[in-house]
């Protein structure tokens, strides 16, 4: 997701994930449901990697169709960005 981000924004490159998303998001080049999407997924990889929290099969579930309709957007909105 981060290289995604970076391509929509390339002068972003100093400020956290959380950050990029909401400037682009501000910008109106990330619609707020993605935007929420993207902040769902950041939040559950954060406790993974630094809680070594073990998410269930709803979590799960939640991050895959997350990823989907993130997917979808992208290839809908930015079809001739590779990534």
């Amino acid at each position: 997701m981060e290289e995604a981000i970076q391509k929509l924004d390339p002068n972003s490159d100093r400020q956290n994930l959380a950050t990029r998303v909401v400037h682009l998001t501000k910008q109106r080049v990330i619609p707020d449901y993605i935007a929420n999407f993207m902040h769902s997924i950041r939040t559950l990889r954060n406790r993974v990697v630094h809680e070594e929290y073990f998410p269930n099969k709803d979590e799960i579930s939640a991050v895959e169709a997350a990823w989907g309709a993130i997917e979808v957007w992208r290839k809908q909105t930015l079809p001739n960005r590779n990534g």
